[in-house]
């Protein structure tokens, strides 16, 4: 029995044979490790661009809160100023009333 020994080296006997589509290990692993880093830093950003994002939907929020405020306190002094000028007009309604009554029963019927 006739038994022979490869000489090539393990790299080359990789890039010939059925495994030639294979990259040895240490580059595998590199690759490996280039990803999970790439991946670590687009979720890092991600995170970065989510808190910004957060913090200015909080301070929208809280414009949009002044802005309303500002909106309810105008809407409660328009609403005391139209009862006031409603209480106004009907007194001066009434007033009106009882000055056309009285020039009404002074002037002569004819």
């Amino acid at each position: 029995m006739d038994v022979k020994f490869n000489s090539k080296s393990s790299s080359e006997l990789i890039s010939e044979g059925p495994f030639a589509a294979f990259e040895p290990i240490s580059t595998i692993a590199s690759r490996n490790e280039r990803r999970k880093a790439q991946n670590r830093a687009a979720q890092r950003a991600f995170r970065v661009r989510q808190q910004q994002a957060l913090a200015e939907a909080n301070l929208k929020m809280r414009s949009l809160q002044e802005e309303l405020g500002d909106a309810v306190c105008k809407r409660d002094q328009f609403e005391r100023l139209f009862k006031s000028l409603s209480k106004e007009h009907e007194r001066l309604l009434e007033k009106f009333q009882e000055l056309l009554s009285s020039v009404q029963s002074r002037s002569p019927e004819t």
